[in-house]
């Protein structure tokens, strides 16, 4: 792993991290940002999703240096003072931890219906933190998947994983497309749908 100081909040090796105030352009290049030390560990104990760098107060630096002597000798790990933080993501991210990384592969609808046995169905939530609470109540009782229709927010956006703490990077999920002949497709696959508002 490489620490690499930074002194400048438009610095061109930060620019990915303005996606924290455009989501859909992260989206769009296939990554996420996670916030906070608690649901960085995750992403890292996740398994599944590569991390591009990390951007660092010194604060959570020092908090996290157990995680560095697991991390890939390739990782970028940017330090920076709050001030810069702030120029970079647009926001005051007062936790001062953020990790980008690649969002990770789709799961199909049709590999969620023959290995799952319990799911979890959402139609058109788009508050961030109703998604991420589903998510975290998910991995808690231990629901195999969650499904999306459209409309839904997405799982992988900053708020959503911060509310879940973390479980959206652990529970998959998948689109629950078409929609709605995605619920025939699971009353044909032998689920019993149970909805609730």
């Amino acid at each position: 792993m490489r620490v690499i100081r930074i002194e400048d909040g438009h610095d061109v090796r930060l620019a990915d991290y303005a996606g924290v105030r455009e989501p859909a352009r992260l989206r769009d290049r296939g990554l996420l940002i996670a916030e906070g030390r608690f649901v960085v560990r995750r992403l890292f104990d996740s398994g599944r999703i590569a991390v591009r760098s990390l951007l660092l107060n010194d604060a959570a630096l020092n908090g996290l240096g157990d995680l560095f002597e697991r991390a890939d000798a390739s990782l970028d790990i940017y330090v920076a003072s709050p001030d810069v933080i702030t120029a970079a993501t647009g926001f005051n991210m007062h936790h001062g931890c953020l990790a980008l990384a690649e969002r990770p592969a789709e799961v199909s609808l049709q590999t969620v219906l023959s290995t799952g046995t319990l799911v979890a169905v959402l139609e058109r939530v788009i508050d961030a933190d109703n998604v991420g609470s589903v998510f975290r109540s998910a991995e808690a009782f231990g629901v195999d998947a969650v499904l999306l229709s459209p409309g839904c927010c997405d799982p992988f956006y900053r708020k959503a994983i911060r509310t879940s703490s973390g479980a959206a990077l652990v529970v998959p999920c998948a689109e629950a497309t078409p929609w709605p002949d995605a619920l025939d497709q699971l009353r044909a696959s032998g689920f019993v749908i149970a909805a609730t508002t």
